[in-house]
């Protein structure tokens, strides 16, 4: 009887250590998973009022097909999801800006060039992208990339009705849903009346991303970026 107890006990040790070995390898091959390396989509704005153009590279690889002016952006990029961008001036392995990036596989972000607004110095601003359409709306979110204003920018639409109060220098709102045919209009300090926004055109199931920059001139100018 004694050796039945014996060989009982030993025969459910060896199954418990078998368990807790496949349960280690198990959870060893999960956080495996996690560091799989891949590609995401990105897009790069150069905010950045006295900019040379810039290109866009990873590794010692050129990924922008053109090289980027103040206002302008790359488009959408396929690059790889946890390996360093840099942003070069045009021509020149002269690199401005290093970014490293660690963003999840198949996700999009778009990066903002930009100047820190307490000491002018130059950094990065990441957001990721809304991918999800909303048929028969717009998607929009507003960013301000103006480091010349004194206070925030105010979006309206053409009721009066107010989208967002008071956008601060580097600040990404969140996407708002609105109808495509809405005109947008924007007031800050200075303004008389507002500066209506004739050439942000929306269109049904699009998302947006609609920016605001400076150049000094107590202006403030808009561009906008259509997601594909």
């Amino acid at each position: 009887m004694k050796t039945s107890v014996f060989l009982f006990n030993n025969t459910l040790q060896s199954l418990f250590t078998i368990t807790g070995l496949c349960l280690v390898f198990f959870l060893g091959s999960c956080k495996k998973d996690t560091k799989t390396e891949g590609t995401a989509r990105v897009t790069f704005v150069n905010a950045v009022s006295t900019s040379i153009p810039q290109d866009l590279y990873q590794g010692q690889v050129r990924v922008s097909s053109r090289s980027i002016g103040f206002g302008q952006n790359t488009g959408p990029i396929i690059a790889a999801s946890r390996k360093p961008l840099y942003l070069n001036n045009y021509g020149t392995q002269v690199t401005t800006k290093g970014i490293s990036i660690n963003i999840p596989v198949g996700t999009s972000y778009t990066y903002f060039y930009t100047h820190k607004k307490e000491n002018n110095s130059l950094t990065i601003l990441e957001v990721q992208d809304d991918t999800k359409n909303l048929p028969g709306k717009a998607k929009v979110r507003f960013a301000n990339m103006n480091n010349f204003l004194s206070g925030g920018i105010t979006i309206k639409d053409n009721s009066g009705t107010v989208i967002y109060t008071s956008l601060m220098h580097n600040e990404i709102s969140s996407y708002v849903v609105l109808d495509p045919a809405v005109v947008l209009n924007i007031t800050y300090k200075g303004t008389v009346t507002p500066v209506i926004l004739n050439d942000a055109k929306l269109t049904n199931g699009k998302n947006y991303t609609i920016w605001f920059s400076g150049n000094g001139n107590g202006k403030v100018d808009y561009h906008v970026i259509m997601q594909d």
